[in-house]
């Protein structure tokens, strides 16, 4: 009888460990659920976003202050903006974004593929609705 109840109280003890682990196991899927369906209903706005941020930051002519959070300064990058196109789009924390682009530039005769890392923030005081917060992150394309 007691080792029945030993056995009885063992077993209950497993499944309550097993309910325990695939509860969280079910919040971490519910919460890159829900990621997920963050990033695809806002990648249109922060593509557009980009799209108007982008030929800025390569002209010597635009309003930086409309796109960059006032704490930081971004230096005008050189050459001719010819090509933009998103390589990826993800949530880096609540209302903070990484998108990834990949930008051919003309620099005179030299034209050039450059995958470029931009790091926005939701802000709906800003003209756009987002500011960047961190200098873009210049990489060659392809690797």
């Amino acid at each position: 009888m007691l080792l029945s109840l030993v056995g009885s109280l063992t077993l209950a003890g497993l499944s309550l460990t097993l309910v325990y682990h695939q509860e969280k196991q079910l919040s971490a899927v519910s919460k890159e659920l829900s990621n997920l369906k963050t990033i695809q209903s806002k990648t249109g706005e922060l593509d557009a976003f980009s799209r108007y941020f982008l030929p800025a930051l390569y002209s010597d002519k635009g309003k930086m202050a409309d796109f960059v959070a006032p704490q930081l300064t971004i230096d005008r990058q050189a050459g001719q903006l010819q090509s933009v196109i998103l390589e990826s789009s993800l949530i880096v924390d609540e209302a903070t974004y990484q998108l990834t682009y990949v930008v051919a530039v003309k620099d005179g005769e030299n034209r050039s593929q450059k995958r470029l890392v931009v790091t926005v923030k939701e802000e709906p005081s800003a003209p756009y609705g987002f500011q960047v917060i961190a200098k873009p992150e210049l990489s060659n394309y392809p690797k």
